[in-house]
């Protein structure tokens, strides 16, 4: 790991003793040290190539754009909705993956065909997430991860997320 993160966007708007603290203690903290924990958790997972692919995609699209939301890196749409959660080791769950808003019907349709890729994220209390599609992004084998069908899923996110003017804006490029 890199002496400082500070060069990565995500992490800029930290203090320079907060990127050192986490940087010595994010592997050690429990999950219940509570404000330093959560401004640690910015760091789990910047460093995977998976996802700088993520935000290789999601930031090609039209008025995207990255920031932490619950402890999580994330993608918004036009800074208030979101487009994806990339998520390693969410929930000590020892899996690297990426939650998206899906079309009506497709959470079903993947998940049933191909359970081992694709996935039902764990809803919130207030029930978001109850339709969004789960892509595990640490699969090898058959399973490889085929970062065009990730862009395509994003783009139906995207899709199914944005306002019509954005939709738009993404047709005419």
């Amino acid at each position: 790991m890199p002496t400082s993160l500070a060069h990565i966007p995500i992490f800029a708007s930290l203090p320079p003793p907060v990127i050192a603290r986490c940087e010595r203690r994010k592997r050690h903290l429990p999950s219940t040290q509570g404000r330093l924990w959560r401004r640690c958790a910015r760091l789990d997972g910047v460093d995977r190539p998976e996802f700088e692919q993520v935000r290789r995609i999601a930031l090609a699209l039209p008025a995207v754009t990255e920031r932490i939301s619950h402890g999580e890196p994330c993608f918004f749409i036009g800074g208030k909705r979101p487009l994806c959660y990339f998520h390693d080791d969410h929930n000590g769950d020892g899996r690297v993956s990426l939650w998206c808003p899906a079309p009506p019907g497709v959470q079903d349709e993947l998940v049933s065909a191909e359970p081992d890729r694709f996935f039902r994220p764990v809803p919130s209390a207030s029930g978001t997430f109850a339709s969004w599609l789960g892509v595990f992004l640490d699969t090898s084998g058959v399973n490889t991860v085929d970062w065009d069908e990730i862009a395509a899923i994003l783009e139906d996110a995207y899709r199914t997320a944005a306002p019509k003017t954005l939709i738009k804006e993404l047709e005419a490029d």
